[in-house]
């Protein structure tokens, strides 16, 4: 969410820049080339954005029966779907973002899941799995995420917001500051 408010220094760039040089000629990535790259997404344009997206892909498929790099694969997979979201490219964000749903419910995590069912709605226009996810971050008491959560939903999707003042929903959404 920092990285919404923030624009970051050429020389970071430049930085990030080099790292993917170096791990792009790599053919084995490990758990903290991933963490890595899942900081430094943020620095890219996103046509290299794409470039990465495959690379990340093509190796997380490796660690597919590791259940220690879970976590990191969730994060990693939440920056891209982030990045793409951000870029208003719904199509490339649902691809991971569903990806995301089996790994949070396997990892058991709620935040991830919620993010998931929230982020998924909005790409597909499913007004009831934004209000499942919500619900969802809410009974887990994810403030901060549900916050930002519905701050997307408020700037992305306001039809949804539209059914919330004909009393269709139970979430409980301030729909004005």
């Amino acid at each position: 969410m920092e990285v919404r408010e923030h624009n970051f220094s050429d020389k970071a760039k430049q930085l990030a820049e080099q790292i993917w040089t170096v791990l792009e000629k790599r053919d084995v990535w490990y758990e903290s080339d991933f963490r890595l790259l899942g900081v430094i997404l943020f620095f890219f344009p996103i046509e290299t954005i794409q470039e990465i997206t495959e690379k990340i892909l093509t190796n997380l498929e490796k660690y597919n029966d590791y259940k220690n790099i879970k976590g990191t694969q969730a994060s990693i997979l939440f920056n891209l779907s982030t990045v793409y979201f951000l870029n208003n490219r719904l199509d490339d964000c649902q691809r991971i973002t569903e990806m995301i749903l089996p790994l949070a419910k396997q990892t058991k995590r709620y935040d991830k899941l919620g993010f998931a069912q929230v982020r998924l709605g909005i790409c597909q226009g499913d007004d009831a799995l934004i209000q499942k996810g919500l619900q969802l971050l809410e009974l887990t008491e994810e403030t901060t995420l549900l916050e930002n959560l519905k701050e997307e939903v408020k700037q992305y999707r306001a039809s949804y917001f539209s059914h919330i003042s004909h009393g269709i929903s139970t979430t409980s959404i301030e729909t004005e500051k």
